[in-house]
């Protein structure tokens, strides 16, 4: 198996890189396809209208010869809803939508291609489980539409619903011209690029690859049938990179030495240029080679110095070795003592009178360092510097940098192993049930008025306030819904009073709720009547919609709404553990309430701003701090009911002489908002008790 094929750079993503990206990318309803999702499908054409449901439960994907690439999306818990010719629904339905599209490079503009897939020309399949097969018998047994019928028609509107489908802008686009040499850093270009699936039955051997040309002169080289395997480590499972020797020597490793010396490809010794020689500190570098071997980069090179009486040769050799520290690529590189060679000219025998020995003892003794010098400049500082700022950082296209985890050497090239750091949403959601709706006013009887006469705690003298007393006929909307779960739903809706249960049974009828606790706001003047009573709902059931209706006479009381649900073959819609899903919603009606004007509200909010002054001073005084709710005005119309309960606990926590008054005042001026608090589930839920203030039995002012 080759590495590169032929190519300089080679760069692969792993089945699951890809199909990451796939996921985020392909949108469904402005949001990523993250299993588990599902999709609703309107059916219509052939005659036949209705719509169709499939909870996708898991995505795979193929990478497969050809350029093709085939999603397979598993769902359960689907259902093909009928209304014409005829109304029916099939359900469940299980087993697989497989969709094939090509994957290619197109150009993006001028210099720059982009990966795209073509979900407008996929095709489309359906394979159902054994047993929705035998479901879809069964539930078209003798009426108009056969299993074959069926199962074309779904085809049909399946293949429109995807072909439908916006592209996905998957983020891999890569700079490309053909006019110029490549470039690995600053920024990844390529002269020329290929991209083709490497294919393997074993989904973790296959890999999206893009073969590049970086070379000019190597345009015509490459071949992708000769890369037969990914390069993909199972360890990473994510990316990787291999870059030719061709391209490292070119690319970095001439640039980073011409760099060092200050010079040009012009005045470089070969490999590096086309110069004999290149002169620094006195001495001639003739040769300069870089050579790829298992484990590590030789660096080879020869020097001379040539001067009156003597002649001085050197070759120097080294070993760089490429490391990962962190997310950088580190090169360390290793030199062998340099080899030199020195020769003294014959004449300079006659002139000194001396024998050789010393002579080259001491030419050799200056010449070494200089070379020395020059070979670990060149092998070592040049490398060791150029290197290390600039490997690190290689871009695959448009994507985030590769984190790298393993670098390898061989006599093919560089191979870096990494992973890509992309993101993908997990999957919060599980099935459930939804109730949703809310309680609104659909007549207002004015019973009687008058006019309230009282003394507000904080004011110095009484007023009057006129008020109107009004009986509401209310009617509370409530729809199901469910997600995740198999449609369309059967509701099963009952009441819940105290922890007495009572379903509702059929579509329509009227429940009577013995011993509920109701509230009336009068007498105004200690804030109203609570009694128990019998109260009396009415139902009315459509689809998985409910109306309640209330009987204003029987006063201001709430309950809890609970809903189950069975699925078109009666069995119970449950969640993840196989345990029947339910929903719940606090009902509150109001059928008796008082407006009482006269700037009622505006003065219990003066009052609360000098219970405020004064709590104030309190905190200040013993160094207490914490009281969110009291004295916090919550505005008229509509305080959420957990802030209004958290309102009365730390009110009655003050334990003033005023604090009864303060909450009659507050029951009046809040009206129903008071009661729809205390009634609700945040009235039943534990509370810590607050410390002492200081406040306790002390008059407000």
């Amino acid at each position: 198996m080759s590495l590169l094929a032929g190519y300089d750079l080679v760069a692969e993503l792993s089945n699951d890189t890809v199909r990451k990206l796939l996921m985020n990318n392909l949108l469904l309803g402005g949001e990523p396809m993250v299993p588990p999702f599902e999709i609703s499908i309107p059916l219509a054409g052939n005659g036949v209208n209705g719509s169709a449901h499939l909870v996708i439960k898991d995505l795979l994907l193929d990478l497969k010869e050809g350029n093709m690439v085939t999603l397979t999306l598993a769902f359960d818990r689907g259902s093909v809803v009928v209304t014409a010719p005829v109304a029916l629904t099939i359900c469940p339905l299980a087993g697989s939508l497989t969709v094939t599209m090509v994957i290619r490079l197109t150009q993006a503009n001028y210099n720059t291609k982009q990966v795209m897939v073509d979900l407008a020309h996929a095709v489309v399949a359906i394979n159902w489980s054994a047993a929705t097969n035998q479901e879809i018998i069964h539930d078209l047994n003798g009426t108009p539409i056969t299993p074959a019928l069926f199962n074309t028609l779904t085809h049909d509107f399946l293949t429109d619903f995807i072909h439908g489908m916006p592209a996905p802008n998957i983020p891999l686009g890569f700079q490309v011209d053909p006019n110029h040499d490549g470039s690995l850093v600053p920024a990844l270009r390529f002269a020329k690029l290929d991209m083709h699936c490497l294919a393997n039955a074993n989904r973790h051997k296959q890999a999206l690859v893009f073969y590049g040309i970086l070379l000019k002169n190597k345009m015509g080289s490459g071949n992708v049938l000769d890369k037969t395997k990914t390069a993909i480590t199972a360890a990473s499972d994510g990316a990787c990179i291999s870059i030719s020797p061709d391209a490292f020597h070119s690319l970095v490793f001439c640039p980073a030495v011409m760099t060092r010396l200050g010079t040009d490809a012009a005045h470089m010794p070969l490999t590096c240029g086309s110069s004999p020689g290149f002169d620094t500190q006195g001495v001639t570098i003739n040769q300069l080679a870089d050579s790829f071997a298992n484990g590590h980069i030789a660096i080879n090179g020869s020097v001379s110095k040539s001067v009156f009486c003597y002649e001085a040769t050197g070759t120097f050799h080294g070993s760089l070795v490429l490391s990962l520290v962190g997310a950088t690529i580190q090169p360390n590189l290793t030199m062998d003592q340099p080899n030199i060679d020195v020769s003294v000219d014959w004449y300079c025998w006659l002139v000194a009178g001396v024998i050789l020995g010393p002579i080259g003892i001491a030419i050799a003794a200056a010449v070494g360092p200089i070379a020395e010098g020059i070979a670990n400049s060149l092998a070592g500082d040049a490398i060791q510097n150029a290197f290390g700022s600039t490997l690190p950082g290689i871009n695959v296209g448009g994507l985030p940098q590769i984190h790298f985890n393993a670098i390898n050497t061989t006599t093919e090239g560089i191979n870096l192993q990494g992973t890509v750091p992309l993101f993908t949403a997990s999957a919060t959601d599980s099935p459930h049930l939804s109730l949703s709706g809310s309680v609104t006013t659909t007549h207002a009887n004015a019973l009687s008025s008058g006019i309230f006469h009282t003394q507000i705690w904080c004011l110095p003298t009484a007023k009057d306030y006129p008020y109107t007393e009004y009986a509401l006929e209310q009617k509370g909307t409530y729809h199901l819904s469910g997600t995740l779960v198999t449609q369309p739903l059967t509701p099963h809706f009952a009441i819940d009073s105290n922890g007495t249960t009572f379903p509702l049974v059929g579509n329509n009828g009227t429940i009577a709720i013995p011993q509920m606790l109701t509230h009336y706001p009068f007498p105004l003047a200690t804030g109203g009547t609570s009694l128990q009573q019998t109260v009396h709902v009415t139902y009315l059931i459509s689809g998985q919609t409910l109306q309640l209706t209330n009987v204003p006479d029987e006063g201001v009381y709430g309950f809890d709404l609970v809903v189950s649900a069975t699925d078109c073959n009666g069995n119970a819609v449950t969640g993840s553990t196989l345990h029947p899903l339910a929903a719940s919603v606090h009902v509150h009606f109001e059928g008796h309430h008082v407006n009482i004007g006269g700037g009622y509200q505006a003065d219990v909010q003066y009052c609360a701003g000098q219970l405020k002054k004064w709590m104030d001073r309190i905190m200040h005084d013993h160094g207490y701090a914490g009281y969110h709710k009291v004295p916090i005005w919550q505005q008229v119309n509509y305080p959420a009911p957990e802030d209004m309960v958290a309102f009365i606990r730390d009110l009655v926590a003050l334990n003033t002489p005023e604090a009864d008054a303060v909450l009659v005042s507050s029951k009046l001026a809040h009206g129903n908002s008071f009661y729809r608090g205390i009634l609700s589930p945040a009235a039943s839920q534990p509370s810590p008790l607050l410390k002492k203030t200081g406040a306790a039995n002390r008059k407000i002012g």
